[in-house]
């Protein structure tokens, strides 16, 4: 039978993720910067980025817009707080 709390504890200990440090405490992590292109309107587009981190909903439970989390040396404000109802929670930031 599979177990998803022990399938979520192998992604997380993976190489695909890294640590973040949330309320005093580390947090382990898919990091994604992804980089994106936004039409204002007119002839010229301006890049955007759209930082997020995906990690188990236990470990960011209480987390609430405003907050702080850094990850790799940088603080982002956490802009939302996205669980998926399978134990994933998706923290959309804004680097500070």
């Amino acid at each position: 039978m599979l177990d998803p709390i022990a399938d979520l504890e192998q992604l997380f200990a993976n190489d695909f993720s890294i640590a973040a440090t949330y309320n005093s405490g580390t947090v382990r992590g898919i990091f994604d910067n992804q980089y994106s292109s936004v039409d204002a309107g007119g002839e010229v587009d301006f890049a955007s980025s759209d930082p997020t981190f995906s990690c188990k909903t236990s470990d960011v439970s209480a987390a609430v817009e405003g907050e702080t989390i850094t990850i790799s040396g940088t603080n982002y404000t956490i802009r939302e707080v996205m669980p998926d109802g399978t134990g994933m929670t998706e923290l959309v930031l804004e680097e500070q």
